[in-house]
């Protein structure tokens, strides 16, 4: 069968069955046009969700203490039968001092900090250990309000 004997007989047959190809094409674009709103609503959603877990800092905020990190015994892997520099009958001392560690604030640090690139985290928060006391009065009385 020739091209154009095909063509023929596909007019022939869309021009007698009116009612069908008429049904067939508003289904078709009603289909088409669900999966574009599917797919716009989608992706609406995402860039909501995105923007809200950024500005709820939900991302990679730094946090940097100067505070002390005491962990409570030696760390794992270090109780072995055997103590360094102890003789066989010598008892070893725990001492906390070694299992302490703190955070050494330079200028040099807070330099780097801020000079990061601020693509890689979403705030930076410094903390110098400040408690306020603040006294209020209520009547004759002052209180002290601790936070």
């Amino acid at each position: 069968m020739s091209f154009f004997t095909a063509l023929k007989l596909s007019f022939n047959n869309l021009r007698t069955k009116k009612f069908r190809t008429t049904i067939t094409a508003f289904a078709s674009s009603i289909g088409i046009i669900g999966v574009g709103l599917v797919l716009s609503i989608s992706n609406g959603f995402s860039g909501i969700l995105d923007d809200l877990e950024s500005d709820q800092l939900v991302g990679l905020p730094i946090i940097i203490t100067e505070g002390a990190l005491m962990s409570f015994g030696p760390p794992p892997g270090v109780l072995t039968d055997e103590v360094p520099d102890s003789e066989e009958n010598e008892i070893a001392v725990y001492d906390p001092e070694d299992y302490t560690h703190f955070n050494k604030i330079t200028m040099d640090f807070v330099y780097y900090l801020e000079t990061m690139d601020s693509n890689v985290y979403t705030t930076l928060h410094y903390n110098y250990g400040y408690i306020p006391r603040l006294l209020v009065e209520d009547g004759n009385i002052i209180k002290l309000i601790e936070s």
